[in-house]
């Protein structure tokens, strides 16, 4: 695989991996990472699926690794990032495609969906679901309204990770924080990140844990020396974005493309205590029409945790679903 950069029209460079199809009956696969990453969380499937003869795109997304960390919030808004990915698949000619992100990458997958998914052969979504465009209620009210209903805030780290100058406080206990992200016991999670106040306790008491059995020392280390790199601040934007709304006009304009028609695949954490895998899965469920749903008893971390297993669902889906409906159509 080639690392490459490309200039958006916005102006901005991306650094992404590229590989063309060696099979050219095969599509490509454009991965999708989330927060607080880079494209190197995809390692095992571009590796994987490269060597099966699939094309690749693998950006480090806007805020993160090579790419542009640019400060202001409103050019990470998800219609907008949706956009810079098809100009890098146009760049490189790219045909037959499949969408996969995680975490803050099927966010901006969903808006693949909403704004361009005849593009696309088929989408696949790890840990959190498609979500379809709503305006989201102002933070507070939205973390109420979860509080009262399911019993948790779920996203209350959202409002500590947009407070302003949040990022030297993550970079000043950066282990610690890296910690949290990958516990060796997911359940932590239920009191350090899903309720609001969690995660700055956690920080404010220096907490560390063990790691999980799938990260070793020299990967974690590799994940710390990320955060450092990057600065962290950009790469918060994507929790700004949501504290103050700037989506919601886009969202709204949009908000009757509530379902997703092309094959659809969503990976489900079974052991998430913030991206609740039974609310991901109803929802999955009602948004889209062609829907394959294979549970994990993983952490978050999904692809990072139990690689082989979600290769081969994957793989398996692109084959049964994906290239059959392709066949049937040709």
């Amino acid at each position: 695989m080639q690392a490459k950069t490309f200039k958006t029209s916005r102006s901005l460079t991306y650094s992404y991996l590229y590989t063309s199809p060696s099979n050219p009956w095969l599509p490509t696969l454009l991965f999708i990472h989330g927060f607080p990453s880079t494209h190197r969380d995809w390692d095992a499937q571009t590796s994987f699926f490269a060597s099966k003869g699939y094309g690749i795109v693998c950006p480090d997304m806007l805020g993160y690794g090579q790419t542009d960390k640019p400060d202001d919030p409103s050019l990470y808004i998800h219609k907008s990032l949706a956009d810079d990915l098809m100009e890098v698949l146009e760049s490189e000619k790219v045909g037959d495609a499949i969408v996969i992100g995680h975490d803050w990458g099927s966010a901006t997958a969903s808006r693949l969906v909403t704004y361009h998914e005849d593009r696309f052969l088929g989408f696949a979504f790890t840990a959190v679901p498609f979500n379809p465009p709503r305006p989201v209620p102002p933070l507070d009210i939205m973390l109420g309204h979860l509080k009262k209903t399911v019993g948790s805030e779920l996203f209350g780290y959202w409002k500590f990770l947009s407070i302003d100058g949040v990022e030297k406080t993550l970079l000043e206990n950066v282990e610690g924080f890296a910690h949290l992200l990958f516990p060796d016991d997911p359940t932590l999670w239920r009191e350090y990140v899903a309720p609001v106040g969690g995660m700055d306790r956690w920080l404010q008491e220096k907490k560390q844990c063990a790691l999980p059995s799938y990260m070793s020392q020299a990967s974690f280390d590799a994940k710390v020396a990320e955060l450092v790199e990057g600065g962290m601040y950009a790469s918060l934007n994507y929790y700004r974005i949501v504290a103050q709304g700037l989506e919601n006009d886009d969202n709204a304009a949009v908000r009757d493309r509530t379902k997703l028609s092309k094959p659809s695949f969503f990976a489900a954490a079974l052991q998430d205590y913030v991206c609740i895998p039974e609310i991901g899965k109803e929802s999955f469920k009602n948004n889209a029409v062609d829907a394959t749903i294979v549970d994990f008893d993983t952490d978050h971390w999904i692809q990072l945790a139990q690689p082989a297993r979600f290769n081969e669902e994957l793989e398996k889906w692109i084959s049964e679903k994906v290239l059959n409906t392709r066949k049937a159509q040709l």
